[in-house]
C-alpha cells in the first residue's frame, strides 16, 4: 500500500537532507538517497505514513537504505486514525518490538498476530546498526476499510423499535465497535414488562454486561483510550459468548428461562427516559460507535439512511469528534520540564495522571529566591504534597489526599498554594479537599519538572523521592495555563527526555487475568503478582494445589482416617473438596457425603403421585466425577423399603421409581442389579419374597419389605434425585436410604513411578533436581516408598514396597491396621479365671530358643485387685509373671529361672492361668482389659483374633471377647531408675538364664 503513495504522504520526526527525506522510504526503491535517513540517530526519530483514510494492516516489511551501512535492526509500530494520540501494536500483551534487519538490502517481513485498522502509522526505530545510522524502507500490507460512523455527544439516544411491540427472542446476535474518552456510559440497553432487561456499559474504563436482570459478567480494562474496540455478543438461550477485542468469554446466565422478554425497542448510546428506577442512575455514552449490529440489522446504515428517531436531546452526527487531549508517557528515565511564570505569589498547577506504580514523583519546582520548593508525589496509592519552606523553623509542610490512586484509572490533581494558604483536591472532589493555613510564603519559580529530573541538577535541588513516576499525565496546566505539550515535541518550549508525546502506552497485566483459581492479580508498571490466599492453590499463578491428589496420596504420607481436603484434578479447573479417606483397610476409601437423611419417608395419603427426593451433596457433580473417573471402583448403597409400594414394576411394567445420576440419566435398576437390567437384588441372586417378581417390593405386600444392594457402576455414580411412585394409594408407604459415594483405587497414580537420573536432552544434561523442586507429583534424589514413608509404620511393623504405593506389614506385632498402631485387646468380667491363652511360635528354632534375652509389653486397665496380668512359663521351672499387688499400687513383677534352657523347650505364654505358688493372686481372677501383649516376636492376643499362620498354635479356654477398650489405655509415668528394680544400663528389660 506504500509503493503507489506521493511524496506528500510520507513524514518523519527529521532528515539528514533532501535526498534522505521520509518519501523515498519505499521497499525496494532507489530514489533519492536509498531510502530515509535522519538528522540524528536517536531514539526520538521516526517515519510516518499516511494512506488518505483507513485500512486493515495485517504485514508490514523494511529494508535498510539502499546499498550502505544504515538499517534498523529493531522497531517499533504506532498506529492512529488522526495523526494523533498515538497507540502502539501488541502482541501476547506487550508493546510489541519488531525485529529489523541485518544488512541495507533484504527485506525483513512481519505477519500482524492481529491485523489493525489505521489511517496512520507511524515506525519508531529502537536500534539500529551500530556501523552506521538509521536507514530505512519500508511496505505496509492491508486492504481497504469502511465503515459508517456515529458519533454520540453524551446526551442523545438512538433507539432500534422492533416491528413487533414485543421482541421475545431465543437467540442474539449484537455487534459493534466504540471508542471513548470517558469511563463510564451505557453502550446500548434493553428492558421488558417482565422484568428482562439486557445492558452493556462501561464501568471504570471496563465493560459490564448484565443480562435478564440477574447475571453480570465485567471483562476488558483502559477502554477510555479513544482507540477502537470490538465487542460481539452471542447468546443461544442462557449460553452467551462475550468477545471483546478477540478474548472471549463464556457463561451461562442464571434463572430458569432461556427466552429474552423485551418491549418496543433497544437505545444505543444511553438508557431512554421512562421513569423507571434503571433509567435515571446510569450516564449516557460519549464518543464514536461504527458497525452496529442488531440481529442482522445494520443500526449505523439504518441511522444514517434516517430510518430511525434519535432523541430529541443531543446531537447525532455521521463523523468521529476527536478529543484535544494529548497525553504525555513517562517511563523510570523519563522526565518533562516545562516553564511557568516565574515570581507570582500564587502558586497553581493541575493535571491527570494514570500509573499502576503505587509510588512516583508527579511534580517538582523549586520557588524563587531560594524560598524553598513544592514536591507532589503519588506514596503508597496517594497523592502527597511536601510544602519545603526556608524562611520558617517549621520548615516542611505535608498533606496528602486520596487512596488506591495506582488503579490504572485516570485522576485529576489540582494544587494551589498562596501565602499562607495551600488546598489539594483529587479527582475534582471539593468537599474532600484538604487544606492547611501553616506559615508560607510563595514565589514560583522558572521551571516545572514532571515526572522526573534532569541528569546534570544539582544534589541540592532534587527532591527527597527517589522513584521516578511510570504512567501517563494529560491537560497538564502551570499557573492556570495549559501546556502546548507539540511545542515542547517540536522543541519550541521547555525540555523532555525519553517520554512519548501523543501517546499513553499503559498496559493492564491483570487482563486477562492469568492468577488462576480465583487468585488476585495485582500489578505496578512492569509485573503483575498473584495472591493465592484461601484459593488452595499456590505458586507465581496460584497454579499449584496445596492438597493432594486423593486419600492415596494422603496414606503415602502416613495420614490416619480423617476428614481432607483433596484436589482430584490437580491444578485443573475444578477445586478442592473434602472428603473422608477410610484407612483403615488395606484399601483407602474415599466418602463423599449428602444431606438426604436415612429412611426418609415417602408417601402416607400423599395426594401427589409422585415424591422428588433431591441429594445435595459436599461437592460440586463436576469434582464428584473427577473423583470416580480416577477411581477404580465406586459404590453407593441404596435401599427401598416398602408397604404397598411398588419400586420396578417387575416383570415387565414400568418402573414406579427410578434413580438419577451423573449428567442427569434416569436408570432403572436397583442396588445390587447392574445397567439395562430391571431387578432388583433378590431377581438376580433368585430369592425373592415372591419368585414372580424380581424385586420384594414390586409383590405389594401390605407387610414392610426391602429391596437394597449397592450400585457399583461407576460411569452412572452419584445419585443426585430418587423419584418415588406408587405412594398414592391409601396404606402406602415407602422409605429411601442412600449412601455416600465411596470410591477406592487411584487410577491417576498409574504413571511412572520409579527414579530417572542423568537425562540429557539434544546433548544437554538436565537439572532434575531443581525442576523436581517446583513439579507437583515428583521430589529431587531417588528414594522407594518406604525410605521416604517408612518411618510411618510404628510399633515394629516392617514396611513393604508396592507399586503404587507401600504398606506395613504388623503380623511380628501385636498390632494392626494400616500402619500397626491400632492393638488387639480383650475384656472379661467374671470367668477369667478358666480362661487358658496360650501359644508356641511355628517359627522358632532350636537356636531361637537358646535365648539369652527376652522383652515383654503390654498394656492393661483394671479396676479390681489383686490379680495376675501375665504369666510366662517353661517346660522347666522358670517363670516369669506380673500381678497387681492387693493394694493395687503397685505391680509386681516374679521372676524364678533354674537351671539352663533346654534345646527342646518351647515357651508358652499364659494370660489367665498361673502356677500354683502365686494362685492366691489369681482369686476371683482378673477382671479389666488387655491389649498389645507381645512377647519377643510372639503376639498372642492378635493371633487369637486376627487368624494368621500363628492361629493354629493358639488355644482358648473359655470366652474371648475382643472390645476396643484398649484403644487409649491409661500411660503410667516411668519409674526412676532409684527406685525401678528392673532398670539396666541399656534401657531395656532383658533376662539371661542360667
Amino acid at each position: 500500500m506504500v509503493s503507489a503513495l506521493p511524496h506528500s504522504s510520507f513524514s518523519s520526526s527529521s532528515f539528514m537532507t533532501s535526498s534522505y527525506m521520509p518519501g523515498y522510504a519505499k521497499l525496494n526503491k532507489r530514489g533519492g538517497a536509498g531510502g530515509w535517513s535522519p538528522s540524528d540517530s536517536d531514539h526520538y526519530q521516526w517515519l510516518q505514513v499516511d494512506f488518505g483514510n483507513r485500512k486493515q494492516i495485517s504485514a508490514i516489511a523494511t529494508q535498510g537504505r539502499y546499498s550502505s551501512s544504515d538499517w534498523v535492526t529493531q522497531y517499533r509500530m504506532l498506529y492512529s486514525d488522526t495523526g494523533r494520540n498515538w497507540k502502539p501494536y501488541h502482541q501476547d500483551g506487550n508493546i510489541w518490538a519488531f525485529p529489523g534487519n541485518t544488512n541495507s538490502d533484504s527485506v525483513v517481513r512481519h505477519d500482524l498476530q492481529h491485523p489493525v485498522i489505521a489511517r496512520y502509522v507511524r515506525i519508531v526505530p529502537l536500534d539500529w546498526n551500530g556501523e552506521g545510522q538509521i536507514g530505512l524502507r519500508i511496505e505496509v500490507y492491508g486492504c481497504s476499510y469502511w465503515a459508517d460512523v456515529i458519533n454520540f455527544d453524551g446526551h442523545v439516544v438512538l433507539p432500534y423499535r422492533f416491528r413487533n411491540k414485543k421482541m421475545k427472542t431465543l437467540k442474539d446476535v449484537i455487534s459493534l465497535k466504540f471508542k471513548t474518552s470517558e469511563s463510564e456510559g451505557v453502550i446500548f440497553h434493553g428492558e421488558g414488562q417482565q422484568g428482562d432487561y439486557i445492558t452493556l456499559e462501561l464501568k471504570k474504563a471496563k465493560l459490564l454486561g448484565s443480562i435478564y436482570g440477574h447475571t453480570s459478567v465485567m471483562t476488558g480494562s483502559l477502554l477510555d483510550d479513544h482507540h477502537w474496540h470490538s465487542i460481539i455478543i452471542e447468546r443461544h438461550g442462557r449460553n452467551i459468548n462475550l468477545t471483546l477485542d478477540r478474548h472471549i468469554q463464556h457463561f451461562r446466565t442464571n434463572g430458569e428461562f432461556d427466552y429474552l422478554d423485551l418491549d418496543y425497542e433497544i437505545t444505543f448510546g444511553g438508557m431512554p427516559f421512562s421513569g423507571k428506577p434503571s433509567s435515571n442512575s446510569r450516564k449516557n455514552f460519549k464518543g464514536c460507535m461504527e458497525s452496529i449490529n442488531y440481529n442482522g440489522n445494520n443500526i449505523t446504515d439504518l441511522a444514517k439512511r434516517k430510518k430511525l428517531e434519535p432523541s430529541n436531546v443531543g446531537n447525532l452526527s455521521f463523523s468521529c469528534v476527536e478529543p484535544h487531549t494529548v497525553p504525555v508517557f513517562f517511563n523510570d528515565t523519563s522526565y518533562l520540564e516545562v516553564p511557568g511564570r516565574p515570581s507570582q505569589d500564587l502558586f497553581s498547577v493541575s493535571f491527570l495522571f494514570r500509573t499502576w506504580n503505587p509510588n512516583g514523583l508527579l511534580v517538582f519546582s523549586n520557588f524563587a529566591d531560594g524560598l524553598g520548593n513544592v514536591e507532589i508525589d503519588i506514596n503508597e496509592g496517594k497523592v502527597s504534597v511536601h510544602i519545603n519552606v526556608t524562611q520558617i523553623k517549621k520548615n516542611r509542610i505535608d498533606i496528602s489526599s486520596g487512596s488506591g490512586l495506582n488503579d490504572g484509572q485516570w485522576h485529576e490533581v489540582r494544587f494551589l498554594a498562596k501565602e499562607n494558604f495551600a488546598v489539594l483536591t483529587i479527582d475534582g472532589d471539593e468537599a474532600s479537599a484538604v487544606r492547611t493555613n501553616s506559615p508560607l510564603q510563595v514565589k514560583t519559580g522558572e521551571k516545572y519538572f514532571y515526572g522526573g529530573f534532569p541528569m546534570q541538577m544539582n544534589d541540592s535541588d532534587h527532591s527527597l523521592f527517589q522513584h521516578s513516576f511510570q504512567g501517563c499525565m494529560q491537560f497538564i496546566h502551570v499557573d492556570d495555563q495549559l501546556v502546548d505539550l507539540q511545542a515542547v515535541e517540536q522543541g519550541k518550549l521547555g525540555s523532555f527526555a525519553n517520554v512519548t508525546i501523543d501517546m499513553c502506552a499503559i498496559i493492564d497485566r491483570c487482563v486477562p487475568n492469568h492468577c488462576e483459581h480465583g487468585g488476585k492479580c495485582t500489578q505496578t508498571w512492569d509485573i503483575f503478582k498473584c495472591t493465592c490466599d484461601g484459593t488452595g492453590y499456590s505458586g507465581a499463578t496460584c497454579h499449584n494445589s496445596i492438597y493432594e491428589l486423593s486419600c492415596e496420596a494422603y496414606k503415602h504420607l502416613g495420614k490416619t482416617s480423617n476428614y481432607y481436603w483433596i484436589d482430584p484434578d490437580g491444578s485443573g479447573a475444578l477445586g478442592p473438596l473434602k472428603v473422608y479417606c477410610n484407612m483403615t483397610e488395606d484399601k483407602v476409601w474415599t466418602t463423599v457425603y449428602h444431606d438426604l437423611q436415612p429412611q426418609t419417608s415417602v408417601g402416607g395419603n400423599s395426594l401427589e403421585k409422585l415424591s422428588v427426593l433431591q441429594l445435595n451433596y459436599s461437592a460440586t457433580m463436576d469434582q464428584i466425577s473427577a473423583i470416580t473417573s480416577s477411581a477404580e471402583y465406586c459404590e453407593q448403597f441404596i435401599s427401598y423399603s416398602c408397604k404397598m409400594s411398588r419400586l420396578l414394576n417387575t416383570p415387565e411394567g414400568n418402573p414406579y421409581t427410578w434413580w438419577v445420576g451423573k449428567a442427569n440419566e434416569k436408570h432403572y435398576y436397583w442396588g445390587g442389579s447392574g445397567p439395562g437390567i430391571q431387578k432388583c437384588a433378590c431377581g438376580i441372586e433368585r430369592n425373592c419374597t415372591d419368585p414372580k417378581y424380581y424385586c420384594n417390593c414390586d409383590a405389594d405386600y401390605k407387610q414392610w419389605r426391602k429391596d437394597t444392594g449397592m450400585l457399583s457402576y461407576k460411569e452412572h455414580l452419584p445419585v443426585s434425585q430418587v423419584v418415588v411412585g406408587d405412594i398414592d394409594r391409601p396404606g402406602s408407604e415407602a422409605k429411601i436410604s442412600v449412601g455416600p459415594v465411596r470410591c477406592q483405587g487411584d487410577r491417576g497414580q498409574r504413571g511412572f513411578l520409579g527414579c530417572i537420573r542423568s537425562l540429557r536432552m539434544n546433548g544437554v544434561t538436565l537439572d532434575l533436581e531443581e525442576r523436581a523442586k517446583v513439579t507437583p507429583g515428583v521430589k529431587p534424589g531417588c528414594s522407594g516408598h518406604c525410605t521416604s514413608y517408612g518411618m510411618y509404620c510404628a510399633n515394629g511393623g516392617k514396611c513393604v514396597e508396592k507399586y503404587n504405593g507401600y504398606s506395613c506389614d504388623c503380623s511380628k506385632t501385636a498390632y494392626d491396621g494400616p500402619f500397626c498402631i491400632k492393638g488387639k485387646c480383650f475384656t472379661q468380667e467374671d470367668l477369667v479365671s478358666r480362661t487358658l491363652l496360650s501359644s508356641t511360635d511355628p517359627e522358632t528354632t532350636a537356636t531361637d530358643l537358646n535365648l539369652n534375652k527376652e522383652e515383654l509389653s503390654f498394656s492393661f486397665s483394671t479396676t479390681k485387685s489383686p490379680c495376675v496380668l501375665l504369666y510366662i512359663s517353661s517346660y522347666t521351672q522358670d517363670f516369669m509373671a506380673v500381678l497387681v499387688k492387693p493394694s493395687g499400687k503397685q505391680l509386681l513383677w516374679a521372676l524364678s529361672i533354674e537351671g539352663t534352657t533346654d534345646n527342646n523347650t518351647r515357651l508358652t505364654c499364659k494370660i489367665g492361668k498361673i502356677d500354683q505358688d502365686i494362685y492366691k493372686y489369681n482369686t476371683p481372677g482378673f477382671t479389666g482389659c488387655l491389649s498389645r501383649v507381645q512377647f519377643n516376636q510372639i503376639a498372642p492376643l492378635k493371633a487369637a483374633l486376627r487368624p494368621t499362620n500363628a492361629s493354629s498354635h493358639v488355644h482358648i479356654q473359655g470366652e474371648l471377647v475382643e472390645s476396643n477398650c484398649g484403644a487409649s489405655p491409661l500411660t503410667i509415668p516411668p519409674m526412676s531408675a532409684a527406685t525401678d528394680p528392673w532398670h539396666l544400663d541399656s534401657g531395656k528389660v532383658g533376662f539371661v538364664p542360667r
